[in-house]
């Protein structure tokens, strides 16, 4: 169960691999991070399984399948682009925390972020929540802030994620150097046999938020 820190976010429930940025975004830049097309169709299931285990071949098909999206879509050039490294860091992300790819890939996606100009790895590094693991940290190349991706250290499983503000910001954002700006909480990750459940005392109603009792 992953728990988004949002203050703006409606009231989510429990569910197998549940993880949404931040901030509101289309189907098309979350199928973007991932490199393909449409990350939960049967397609994108197969691309998980033959994507290369070599961090430079990962990166490589990463950007081919991001060039691809945005030639097919015609997004490039609308508005402002992330960099390269932007690209590449959001899809390992996606990869890692999103996707149910193979320990051998999920690996060179690590390998991969952690090669990425700037980025360096940091011990006793803590979520959002205060649990300590290493974390591959870097800077947005795009927006103000620092990324850092952490790691339990005995299962390599991702905790979670955080980015903070790293140069001021307009009054109107509230936020000053060094504050959270958002963050990604893995509680767990893996496969399930059941479905979502709501929370004791709360009572879902179609298109409506749900409001416990």
């Amino acid at each position: 169960m992953e728990k988004t820190c949002n203050p703006r976010s409606s009231i989510r429930r429990p569910r197998k691999r549940a993880a949404r940025p931040w901030r509101p975004c289309s189907r098309r830049t979350a199928c973007r991070w991932c490199g393909w097309r449409s990350c939960c169709s049967a397609t994108g299931r197969a691309l998980r399984t033959w994507l290369p285990k070599d961090p430079q071949r990962l990166k490589e098909e990463l950007l081919r399948r991001d060039g691809e999206l945005l030639s097919s879509t015609g997004d490039r050039g609308a508005g402002r682009q992330p960099s390269e490294q932007d690209t590449l860091w959001w899809m390992g992300q996606a990869l890692l925390m999103d996707m149910p790819a193979p320990p051998a890939v999920r690996a060179a996606a690590l390998r991969m972020m952690a090669a990425l100009p700037g980025a360096r790895v940091e011990d006793e590094a803590a979520d959002a929540e205060g649990r300590t693991g290493l974390a591959i940290v870097r800077r947005s190349d795009r927006d103000p802030l620092e990324l850092r991706l952490v790691l339990d250290r005995s299962s390599g499983e991702v905790l979670g994620t955080t980015a903070r503000v790293t140069e001021p910001l307009p009054a109107t954002s509230g936020l000053d150097v060094g504050d959270l700006r958002y963050a990604r909480v893995v509680e767990a990750i893996g496969w399930t046999g059941g479905g979502p459940r709501l929370p004791d005392g709360c009572v879902q109603r179609p298109g409506e938020t749900c409001q416990g009792s």
